[in-house]
């Protein structure tokens, strides 16, 4: 709190917190009295002896003391003895009787301003203090105490519905919840409050108070539910399908047979006083909770209004909770909602702008209170530059109550719109820093949340989260967020909605936000209902956790920096995640899912893996890789395809990939270089169950020679085509395919192929023609050229392993085992398989048989 300066008052000095009334007309008066002196007040003390009606007083300026007249001065100093107010923590009963009724007089002689004493004030249970309208209370450093009691609820300050302009500063606010009876009166006595601004009030300020100690909340702004009665009812609602019939409303107020659209049956009054004389207006609203029922599908209401001789005035369209202006003339209006269905029943209502609104908590500390630090509902309300810390928590052995939190946003459902919540500090709250259950339009802009996370429910709209920092703390998205330009440290993000809740896509919007040491995890239950983009994740040594966890339904993120943690992904991905524009870099490796990742650079990211999805397909496009100290990719992955196109790796020490399974694997256009090597391949497959592995259009090139593709304990089928490949070997496995391609700049061979597969009527050029020779040789009969032992008895085998029976070839499908005493019956036909004790061989075909062509002469 910054001071102004002081007043003394009739011997009494008063603190001023930044009273631009004050100050204004005390340089007012000083100017008429000495026009050659500048009064500055937030450096010199002002001395009144007296303020009060046509009397005369001294004014003390550097020490030079001025006589004149203060007529009609709006300052009232609370005289103790004249109301029977004790200011030394005694007598509740008198001193709340006595204030409230010098509340009532200085509200009655015009004065703007009440001034305490300096002091303690005990305050009683059943009277709360109860300022008047166009009034400021100045507590001047006194202390409200509230007495000991047995109550279920209590309130120390109370504006009720209908109050406006009041500002309460400058002083303490104690509970009783450490001394409290809790026992004697049944209940869960948590509604005893410090401040209680409910229903129908506008222009409250409350401002520079500490409030502790509450068994409810420090400050509680309350809607009321503002249900427009009528005959038939305690309020005007449509509960049942009696309130209904087909149809619509033209836009010049005539009524249609629309099937898509319902009609109240029945009219609604817009002259009821409640509705004129609080702003002329109505909303459409639901229950106490702000529930309108799951009948109500439409989004968007119609409103017609008609003057009292049922001339037709104006057609409007709106939401629910949306302030409805009744215009000038009319007397009263038909709704229509835009769903076909009559509901059985709902819970819509119509209610009177029964809430507060352009409310301002500033500068507060809120503290040790048993439930809430605040509660907020209403329009236009504003939590700026307070401290709200240690609510909910066990105090003195006294425990909190739920929702055992810094701040609730909840009743008053959809009328709790333009909420501002700006500069404040929350830490060491017991549950949550701060809850939004319903409303919408709320921003939450440069606070500082420790330990405790916030959570916004489905219940909310446009939200935006703005400039925050996190601290051991985060942030759970469950409805329509902006969350920008944040910092998050040791905390974590999660976005999604909750399991009971239902399943409407509600967008969360994340971006330009910096995570240190901590997580961004994505929950959701639609497709593309979340975009990340623009975002740091940064982890240390110390970081245990996963920076970012995609899970099963498809979302965006685009353009972040993941450094130094892992990135993962949940074994149900499904397929259609965008991930674009990401730089993994010095990270602890990354669990790739069910996703198209392009456009992403990985820099030692560490082991890259596969998450295990037999359904996934996992594409890499556009990507750049670079790595030294461990295998690239290492996986044990069982998944549909991985496809590889268009990258660029630049390795060094360690494979690519190393490959135990994944049904088909396809490398397309791809650059992959090798400087100064130490590994002996670019691609390993290791006791793999892949099926196929193609590769295409790629370029190979390595400083040392080494493989491009290496089988352990593997039998997978590879196709080579169409390849650019310098000082690379080939394996000669029977099981790769090799065509067009060029090895260190040749195309073709020398001589009459040896190993690999090739298909019938494949052409290999001749690498060395020459006149009288041949073009090259074509492929008469599909098969393998290598040349495989026969098959030995009782031999132990491993996987992959070829060998040659019957003029057919056979691999082995089982990881290791031993061959029977007896050959099985081989089989003829390609691809079946016979079982031969331990292991299961598989026919792969026959001997390739070439033929040259193409006659050079």
């Amino acid at each position: 709190m910054v001071k102004n300066g002081n007043i003394s008052i009739n011997g009494q000095e008063i603190s001023v917190y930044d009273d631009s009334a004050i100050k204004a007309i005390l340089e007012d008066t000083a100017k008429k009295t000495h026009t050659h002196l500048e009064l500055h007040t937030h450096t010199n003390t002002v001395q009144l002896d007296k303020i009060g009606e046509n009397t005369q007083g001294e004014l003390t300026y550097n020490g030079s003391v001025v006589k004149g007249s203060l007529s009609n001065a709006s300052i009232y100093m609370l005289e103790l003895s004249r109301w029977g107010v004790k200011n030394n923590g005694t007598d509740a009963i008198n001193t709340s009787k006595g204030i409230n009724e010098a509340f009532i007089w200085a509200a009655g002689q015009n004065y703007s301003e009440v001034v305490l004493p300096k002091g303690t004030y005990l305050i009683s249970k059943d009277e709360a203090l109860r300022p008047q309208s166009f009034t400021t209370i100045n507590l001047n450093g006194s202390t409200l105490k509230m007495e000991t009691n047995g109550s279920s609820g209590y309130i120390l300050i109370a504006i009720e519905r209908g109050k406006e302009h009041i500002r309460i500063t400058n002083g303490i606010l104690e509970g009783d919840r450490d001394t409290h009876d809790y026992h004697t009166n049944p209940g869960t006595h948590e509604h005893g409050f410090g401040i209680l601004i409910r229903y129908s009030n506008n222009n409250i300020t409350i401002d520079n108070l500490d409030i502790h100690s509450m068994t409810g909340d420090a400050i509680s702004v309350q809607c009321g539910t503002g249900y427009v009665g009528d005959p038939g009812s305690n309020h005007w609602s449509f509960l049942d399908n009696g309130g209904y019939v087909q149809g619509g409303i033209n836009n010049d107020g005539t009524f249609n047979t629309n099937t898509n659209r319902i009609r109240s049956a029945t009219k609604i009054d817009v002259t009821v006083p409640s509705m004129i004389n609080n702003g002329r207006a109505f909303v459409f609203g639901g229950n106490d909770f702000g529930v309108i029922g799951d009948p109500v599908t439409a989004s968007i209401i119609d409103v017609a209004f008609y003057a009292s001789d049922n001339t037709f005035i104006q057609l409007k369209s709106t939401t629910f909770f949306e302030r409805i202006p009744i215009p000038e003339g009319a007397n009263y209006a038909y709704m229509s909602l835009r769903q076909s269905v009559v509901p059985p029943y709902t819970s819509l209502t119509v209610r009177w702008q029964d809430f507060p609104r352009n409310v301002h908590i500033d500068r507060c500390n809120l503290h040790h209170n048993r439930r809430l630090g605040v509660m907020l509902s209403g329009q236009d309300v504003h939590l700026k530059n307070c401290t709200i810390h240690d609510n909910g928590t066990i105090n003195n052995g006294v425990a909190g109550t739920g929702p055992n939190s810094g701040l609730d946003i909840e009743d008053g459902g959809g009328l709790n719109q333009h909420i501002f919540i700006e500069n404040n500090n929350f830490y060491n709250n017991l549950n949550w820093s701060l809850i939004l259950v319903y409303g919408k339009h709320i921003r939450i802009k440069n606070n500082t949340f420790h330990d405790r996370p916030i959570v916004n429910m489905v219940g909310t709209s446009k939200i935006e989260i703005a400039g925050n920092t996190f601290i051991s703390s985060g942030a759970f998205l469950y409805a329509e967020t902006l969350f920008t330009n944040n910092i998050l440290f040791n905390s974590q993000l999660i976005i999604g909605e909750p399991e009971w809740e239902d399943r409407t896509p509600r967008r969360v919007e994340v971006s330009g936000s910096y995570f240190h040491n901590s997580s961004l995890n994505f929950q959701n239950k639609q497709d593309y209902s979340s975009f990340v983009t623009d975002c740091a994740f940064f982890a240390d040594e110390s970081f245990m956790g996963t920076l970012v966890v995609i899970g099963e339904y498809p979302q965006t993120i685009r353009d972040c920096t993941i450094y130094g943690g892992e990135f993962s992904a949940t074994t149900n991905v499904r397929n259609g995640w965008v991930i674009e524009g990401i730089l993994f870099t010095n990270g602890k490796g990354a669990k790739l899912g069910n996703a198209t990742y392009k456009r992403c650079t990985f820099i030692n990211p560490g082991k890259i893996v596969v998450v295990t999805n037999p359904n996934a397909v996992v594409e890499l496009d556009e990507c750049h890789f670079e790595w030294s100290t461990s295998n690239l990719f290492e996986s044990d992955f069982n998944i549909k395809l991985l496809k590889v196109k268009n990258c660029t790796f630049k390795g060094k020490d360690k494979p690519a990939f190393f490959i135990w399974q994944a049904a088909r694997i396809e490398f397309i256009n791809n650059i992959f270089e090798f400087d100064n090597t130490k590994t002996n391949s670019v691609i390993e497959l290791f006791y793999s169950n892949t099926q196929n592995v193609v590769l295409t259009d790629n370029r190979f090139k390595a400083s040392l020679p080494m493989d491009i593709i290496k089988q352990s304990n593997s039998a997978a089928r590879i196709d080579l085509t169409d390849n650019f490949i310098d000082n690379m070997n080939v394996s000669n496995n029977g099981l790769i395919c090799i065509d067009r391609n060029k090895i260190n700049g040749v195309i073709g061979q020398a001589t009459e192929p040896t190993f690999g597969y090739f298909k019938k009527g494949q052409l290999i050029p001749n690498s060395n023609p020459i006149s009288g020779g041949f073009m090259g040789w074509i492929t008469t009969t599909e098969g393998i050229a290598n040349t495989y032992r026969l098959w030995t008895p009782n031999t132990y085998l491993f996987k992959g392993t070829i060998i040659y029976m019957n003029n057919h070839f056979f691999v082995s499908l089982t990881n290791e085992g031993s061959t029977g005493s007896t050959a099985p019956p081989w089989p003829t036909v390609l691809g079946e398989t016979v079982i031969d004790k331990q292991i299961t061989w598989k026919n792969i075909g026959v001997k390739a048989v070439f033929k040259t062509y193409g006659s050079i002469s």
